[in-house]
């Protein structure tokens, strides 16, 4: 628009001085053929006449160019209007047929156009909302889109800004935003163009694929990625203490090679479920291996862990009285780290602590315990596991290494 203004000046401008040569020389012409003619003819009825068609030469030839003129500058500006009808067709069919929501606001934030894209995304039609306020905008969103507003009205264009807009049911939707000034051909602002796209399918991608990079996909606790993220958060914190809890499930490779994956499986969703069940939905559960799982416990001290511990076993307890299909068994350890926190050191300490518990699990016949719990449930015939499956070679981990 600054451009045909400039294009409108350039024109006056050259009208102007077109003007003033024809003057001048017209002027000129008129002028000097007078005296040429009274210098050279001295018969007045002889000169009447040639000064009549020394004036008659001149319309017509003034009269031929501006015939000429004009017809050019009509059939320019004729070739101009279809040039600009038909850039404005391709336009409108470009706005109706795409699939983007595009709506013209004028500066007070009134509808001035609102495209097919707009009714199908809103559900509003055309015809109800020309001339109104936006009726898009949610009233919680009204001072974010006012500011958007005014720097738009400032010149200042916008690009894909991820905004959230209602339609005529009142559901709202996520939305990215874009827009640009519209401006007459003296450069003032006489509206604002709004471009929207749909992104809510994307933001529920998005969504999703932040859930599966934080939680482990069998289980939906959280996976060893986040807990390693809050392990570093913790430690660069200003804690007291913090506690943390190592879970490993027992007999999980029996669960594996006895009745298939899908019943391990099944054992490990369980044994989630107890733990998670044991704190709150803020606290820091996760699976951080096969058959091992962790929780977090920032500002806790000894005791705190302590009852932490006891109600996982409680709940393990809990469940084998309830569960008919299931036995499980768990060896846990924790440990507590107070003053100078080191979250790898900590870490090593519970794991240690809970292989400890392992190892005297497994002296003390703890999956053939597991068998025999199955097999009063009917589910495994005792006969059929070998001793030797049943209680593989497990060694105590060096815990000075």
């Amino acid at each position: 628009m600054r451009k045909l203004g400039k294009l409108g000046k350039f024109r006056n401008y050259f009208v102007i001085r077109l003007t003033l040569y024809y003057v001048f020389f017209a002027g000129a012409w008129i002028t000097f053929s007078d005296r040429i003619l009274a210098s050279a003819v001295t018969d007045i009825h002889l000169l009447t006449q040639l000064q009549t068609y020394k004036g008659w030469l001149f319309v017509i030839v003034t009269g031929s160019i501006l015939f000429l003129i004009l017809h050019l500058a009509f059939q320019s500006r004729i070739r101009t209007e279809h040039q600009l009808l038909e850039a404005n067709e391709k336009l409108s069919a470009l706005i109706q047929a795409t699939p983007l929501a595009i709506i013209t606001l004028d500066p007070q934030e009134r509808v001035m156009s609102w495209n097919s894209a707009a009714e199908t995304m809103f559900g509003w039609k055309e015809k109800e909302v020309l001339g109104c306020r936006n009726p898009i905008v949610p009233e919680d969103e009204w001072l974010a889109f006012r500011k958007l507003h005014r720097q738009a009205l400032a010149g200042k264009t916008v690009y894909g800004t991820e905004v959230t807009r209602q339609k005529k049911d009142g559901t709202t939707i996520e939305l990215s935003l874009s827009n640009a000034v519209i401006r007459n051909a003296q450069g003032d602002i006489r509206g604002i163009v709004v471009v929207l796209a749909d992104i809510s399918e994307q933001k529920v991608k998005e969504e999703q694929l932040k859930y599966l990079s934080l939680h482990d996909s069998l289980t939906g606790i959280y996976n060893r990625a986040y807990f390693e993220q809050e392990m570093q958060r913790l430690e660069a914190g200003r804690y007291l203490s913090v506690g943390m809890i190592v879970c490993d499930v027992d007999g999980l490779k029996l669960y594996n090679d006895s009745f298939g994956h899908s019943v391990g499986d099944a054992l490990l969703k369980a044994a989630a479920e107890v733990i998670k069940g044991c704190f709150r939905d803020s606290d820091m559960v996760a699976r951080i291996g096969g058959d091992e799982f962790a929780i977090l416990l920032p500002d806790s001290d000894k005791s705190a862990v302590e009852q932490a511990y006891l109600r996982i076993r409680k709940s393990i307890a809990s469940f084998n009285e309830e569960s008919r299909g299931l036995y499980l068994s768990m060896s846990i350890g924790y440990a507590v780290s107070e003053g100078q926190i080191r979250m790898a050191d900590l870490f090593k300490e519970a794991d240690d602590n809970m292989y400890k518990e392992k190892y005297q699990h497994n002296n003390n016949s703890g999956n053939e315990k597991i068998i025999h719990e199955l097999a009063s449930r009917n589910l495994i015939p005792y006969r059929n596991i070998e001793r030797k499956e049943a209680m593989p070679n497990l060694k105590p981990r060096d815990t000075a290494s």
